[in-house]
Parts: C-alpha cells; structure tokens; sequence
C-alpha cells in the first residue's frame, strides 16, 4: 500500500510533467505564430516590391537605428497612409472596383 508521502510525491511529479506539456505546447503554438508571421511579412514584402520596386533602393543595415535612419521615408509614407483613414477606404474600394472589372474582362475574354 502506498502511504500518503508517496501519493504526494506522485501527485507533484504528475503536475510537474503537466507543466512541463503546457510549456512545450505554449512553446509550439507561439513557434507557428512566429512563423506564420514571418510568412505574412515575406508575402506583403513582396506585394510592395512588385508594385513599388523603387523601393529596392532601400539597404539592410547591421542595427536598428541604422534600419531607422535608411527606412525612414518609406516609413514616413506608410504612416501617412495609415494616418488618412478616408483615403485608405478610397483606395480598398477603388481596388476592388479595378479587380471586379479585371474579372469582368477575362470572362468576356475567355467567351
């Protein structure tokens, strides 16, 4: 018969190994997070590129107040899209105009 210290020793090796799975799973899910950031980041990095190549004039540098100072007026752009709400709204219904006639185009095309 088990006494009542080695049910207490099961019971915190248990909760120590429940710990232990948690830590690993939280580690997991935060791990995909990142990468599915990371993702996201390379796909819109490479939107911008496409339909704004100059900015390619822009250079990596070794740390981050160097980043700030060559990304600034990239930076500054961004910001002062995001600042006009109005004009963002303009520019999401303008797009979906322009992809709603493309699609419109290659069905006629396609007939």
């Amino acid at each position: 018969m088990s006494s009542i210290n080695e049910k207490l020793a099961q019971a915190q090796e248990k909760a120590i190994q429940l710990e232990r799975q948690k830590k690993l799973q939280d580690n997991r899910v935060k791990e995909q997070q990142r990468k599915a950031e990371i993702r996201l980041q390379i796909i819109v990095g490479k939107m911008v590129i496409k339909h704004f190549p100059e900015v390619l004039q822009f250079q990596p540098r070794q740390t981050e107040a160097e980043n700030r100072r060559e990304f600034i007026l990239l930076d500054d752009f961004l910001a002062l899209l995001a600042y006009d709400k109005q004009y963002v709204e303009r520019l999401k219904s303008a797009s979906k105009s322009i992809r709603l006639q493309k699609k419109q185009f290659k069905n006629v095309k396609n007939k």
